[in-house]
């Protein structure tokens, strides 16, 4: 016999319920709909009309207890069985060993009244495959036991050992990581500030400007920065930068906060074949990487990490995306947001045992990349600045400068990145693991295990072909975008086909030992 929140955990299945508090968290999402209409109501200056929405908020509140009174979970020997439903009653079975994480998630207020959200994922790609709110945290913590030792882990009686952080980070180290993050709002309303400045500074804004933005704000703008009918133009000049520099510091700082607030106490354990990452401060999360589901590591920094020496490591697994947000092809992780060079050896052993970071061949692409780049650079800065140069001349005099400064600015930027990304570029087939390098400003390396490749594929754009040249991608069940990105551009035609055919032949090997092993 079980209550309604202890799940029994011995012999060869288990019951459970969802927690009494499921109904209060329940009444809290019907209340929290009924008050966003009420303020919609206020805002439009009617509420009589509400009333016809009590009857519906009613049902709604009515149908959320039962649906807590007809959920059940049973964790058989070979399967998690949920039911749930009121006049469609719905049996879902989720075999164990297709269960990845058994992932939590608590908000402030799920920490204080000790109960937790739980999510439970598989390999399908498509977000969690369960949902279970909420569950106390001791039925949280038999529900992981329990499918561990089905999955082949520790055995149910034993109690579960707190092992050694392999990561654990504080305040200042997560604050300085969130530094780096969320900077380009930051820059881009910098920019844009810039051109308000330049506009109100040149005169034109009563002539076009007032016609776009709202009178109040220009009328704001206006009495704030003209100060040239004082004669104090470089007065003007000087609080506009120093102000946008403010704006600049804020942001940089507010986005370093919330960084801070979803990261804070970041720590990796390990837990038998498993890794768990704890971290967040109004929201706690616990995530589970399974190891063996893991696709690829990316490694990288920046400037600023640079200079402290740190760097930060990211792997994708397979399974948990969520349709919609562009990830649902896999998870990505942090190992570390943030992390000592020299420790790097030591947290890659924990995630890919055998893994030399420091043994990798590392190969070059065809030595024409950085004239490639610096053509599509010059074209690039043509076309900006002859846009810019054409909008001065017909509408703007005032802005006849802005083509040729471009010319100059992004010109010269192409010259010197052009050389400095094409030497960044490289690619590494050492034993069992392919590696790819890139950037020279955020530099990045990713890796993947051979048995981990999907396809392999060959592109040659027409420049490509022209040139002689091609790219290589490699696709994991993981997203293999961004940091993690395995492509290798501008390589020469037969090295591109030459890399190509090994990686398919490697990988498939790789496969097959997996297989009779």
């Amino acid at each position: 016999m079980t209550t309604p929140f202890e799940p029994v955990v011995g012999g060869d299945e288990a019951v459970g319920r969802l927690h009494p508090l499921t109904i209060v968290f329940r009444a809290g999402g019907v209340l929290r709909n009924a008050v966003l209409a009420t303020a919609a109501g206020a805002f439009a200056g009617e509420l009589a009309w509400l009333w016809w929405l009590v009857p519906f908020f009613g049902i709604s509140l009515v149908a959320e207890v039962v649906g807590y009174a007809r959920y059940r979970y049973r964790m058989a020997p070979e399967e998690l069985i949920i039911e749930e439903g009121l006049l469609s009653r719905s049996v879902r079975t989720i075999p164990y060993a297709r269960i990845q994480n058994v992932d939590t998630v608590q908000n402030v207020l799920h920490r204080l009244l000790g109960v937790a959200e739980v999510r439970i994922e598989t390999a399908s790609g498509q977000g969690a495959e369960a949902t279970m709110r909420v569950l106390g945290l001791g039925e949280v913590e038999a529900l992981r036991r329990f499918v561990m030792a089905r999955r082949g882990g520790a055995p149910i009686d034993v109690p579960p050992a707190q092992p050694a952080p392999i990561v654990q980070l504080g305040p200042l180290e997560i604050i300085a990581h969130g530094l780096t993050r969320n900077q380009r709002a930051a820059l881009f309303f910098a920019v844009i500030g810039i051109g308000l400045n330049a506009v109100q500074w040149s005169g034109v804004g009563s002539d076009w400007w007032e016609h776009v933005a709202p009178a109040n704000v220009i009328g704001w703008y206006g009495r704030l920065f003209r100060l040239d009918e004082l004669g104090l133009v470089w007065l003007a000049v000087a609080m506009g930068i120093a102000l946008l520099a403010a704006l600049v510091a804020v942001l940089t700082v507010i986005g370093a906060l919330w960084t801070a607030a979803q990261l804070w106490h970041f720590t990796l354990t390990r837990d038998g074949e498993d890794l768990r990452a704890r971290y967040g401060l109004f929201t706690r999360h616990v995530a589970t990487i399974p190891r063996f589901r893991i696709q690829s590591v990316a490694i990288w920094d920046s400037p600023f990490y640079r200079w402290l020496d740190r760097i930060a490591v990211s792997v994708e697994t397979a399974g948990g995306g969520k349709p919609g947000e562009g990830n649902a092809a896999g998870k990505r992780t942090w190992l570390a947001p943030i992390w000592p060079r020299e420790r790097l050896d030591a947290l890659l052993a924990e995630v890919q045992p055998g893994f030399d970071a420091g043994a990798l061949a590392w190969r070059g692409v065809h030595p024409g990349a950085a004239g490639r780049m610096r053509r599509r650079g010059w074209f690039v800065t043509a076309l900006v600045a002859s846009g810019l140069a054409a909008i001065g001349w017909a509408a703007v005099p005032f802005a006849r400068w802005l083509g040729p400064a471009a010319l100059i600015v992004l010109g010269g930027w192409t010259v010197l990145d052009a050389p400095r990304t094409a030497a960044g570029l490289g690619w590494a087939l050492t034993g069992d693991v392919f590696a790819v390098r890139n950037g020279w400003i955020r530099r990045t390396v990713a890796f993947a295990r051979l048995g981990k490749i999907q396809s392999v594929s060959l592109h040659a754009s027409p420049f490509d072909r022209r040139a002689g040249m091609a790219s290589v991608r490699i696709d994991t069940a993981g997203r293999t975008d961004g940091e993690h990105a395995l492509v290798v551009p501008f390589l020469a035609r037969s090295d591109a086909e030459a890399l190509r055919d090994a990686l398919s032949a490697a990988a498939a090997q790789a496969v097959a030992a997996v297989a009779r092993a």
